[in-house]
């Protein structure tokens, strides 16, 4: 915790007296609960041991684990994998891990996919109207998402991870991505508060922010969108995709051109020559005279 009050410019003490106002909890509460679900959906959506399960959910320990979750769901793992659905197998899931990703509705999902395809970095990401897929470098190793929406608007993810270890992290991200934790309900109670968002607040109804891998790739993708369209910003991020990519250490679904991690990218753009780095002329231009 004083690394992340740190982070934040807070003390400790005033980062837990904060969080405990505003959600009720101080932040070892709130990751501990983040870890129990995090746990509960392993256990609910895949056939991983309870070992695998605890330490993939960030617990230190499986005795740690087998505590938090009598004391979050007042139920042990094994009874909480009892309750799960039984799922038809798929082929195409071959070294994969399938978890549901659940969220309040409505939601307006069809927006969000579509906000993707037409900003899709082609060898990076891939989106069609129900599904959005993406390459990623985590901290340990490459890594795959897929988020799809199936007949019943539910969505679903697919990932595939070097190490058990990102896969908290690549929930949190995917999560992100489609802004889940959203409150769509009062999103909308506030919008309509004014009269010309009302038709449009009823016609779109659980409207989402998409967001980004985290916030430097965010960064990245905000610089070189300024000042010209989302179709030559694609462009110019395919062009800064080819640079700074590297090749796939392995085939399968991994065979297409990565891009390098989403932490590096300020420090490769920042040890290039301006002109290397896709931006509108007048402003390399003008960092250049600088």
């Amino acid at each position: 915790m004083p690394g992340l009050a740190n982070r934040l410019g807070y003390s400790p003490r005033h980062l837990t007296r904060m969080l405990t106002a505003e959600l009720g909890a101080g932040p070892l509460a709130l990751a501990r609960a983040h870890r129990a679900h995090t746990a509960r959906m392993l256990l609910t959506s895949t056939d991983m041991p309870v070992s695998e399960v605890a330490f993939s959910a960030g617990f230190a320990s499986i005795r740690q684990c087998n505590d938090t979750i009598r004391e979050v769901f007042e139920m042990t793992p094994g009874q909480l994998r009892h309750t799960r659905r039984a799922a038809a197998p798929d082929a195409g899931a071959q070294g994969a891990i399938d978890l549901l990703l659940p969220h309040r509705t409505p939601i307006d999902a069809a927006g969000v996919f579509a906000w993707m395809a037409a900003r899709a970095v082609p060898g990076v990401e891939e989106a069609t109207a129900t599904s959005f897929a993406r390459h990623l470098r985590m901290p340990g190793g490459p890594a795959h998402l897929e988020i799809r929406q199936d007949a019943d608007a539910r969505l679903h993810l697919r990932v595939r991870v070097t190490g058990l270890g990102d896969l908290a992290p690549l929930v949190s991200i995917s999560r992100r991505l489609f802004d889940l934790d959203a409150d769509p309900a009062a999103v909308d109670e506030a919008l309509a508060v004014h009269p010309q968002l009302v038709p449009l607040v009823a016609a779109i109804p659980g409207i989402r922010v998409p967001g980004a891998a985290d916030p430097h790739e965010m960064l990245i993708r905000a610089m070189v969108g300024q000042q010209i369209t989302v179709a030559a910003a694609r462009t110019a991020l395919t062009a800064l995709t080819e640079q700074l990519g590297s090749a796939p250490p392995t085939a399968g679904c991994c065979s297409r051109r990565w891009r390098r991690s989403p932490s590096t990218a300020p420090r490769c753009c920042a040890g290039r020559r301006p002109a290397s780095v896709p931006s509108p002329a007048p402003r390399r231009r003008s960092r250049m005279a600088r």
